[in-house]
């Protein structure tokens, strides 16, 4: 993994986002991220001084679609098994164990949602926010 600081550059839907990062930069399919605010929760001397920022998650998401220098990254559409849970009121899969799907969506700025040509914390994902490789 490079030293190379990541940021998000587009946000396409509220449930996927693009950062300037690949394969090039050694992104796997496995790899988890989390979304920053940098300048979260500000840190005070004893004489009331800003001397920092304790940066805060956004969110925590997965490689979902991984080029050469940028990756689609958002929440995983992968089925939660959740064990005991009445299947009358989830889905079942193959071997009849009650599961349901994570329908979580990323809190984006919308102003900023630029989709794909193709397709017709509270503070929100913006484009220029750092992203850490987990």
């Amino acid at each position: 993994m490079s030293d190379k600081k990541i940021h998000v550059v587009r946000i396409l839907n509220h449930k996927e986002i693009i950062i300037d990062a690949g394969s090039s930069e050694s992104i796997k399919k496995e790899n988890k991220f989390d979304v920053i605010d940098s300048d979260g929760d500000p840190i005070k001397d004893l004489n009331g001084k800003i001397i920092g920022y304790l940066p805060s998650v956004k969110a925590t998401v997965h490689a979902l679609d991984i080029h050469d220098h940028f990756s689609i990254i958002g929440y995983s559409k992968r089925d939660y098994v959740v064990p005991g849970m009445p299947k009358l009121i989830n889905s079942t899969n193959v071997l009849g164990i009650a599961s349901i799907k994570n329908s979580q969506i990323l809190n984006v700025d919308s102003s900023q949602i630029v989709p794909r040509t193709s397709e017709n914390s509270n503070i929100s994902i913006k484009i220029g926010d750092e992203v850490i490789v987990r």
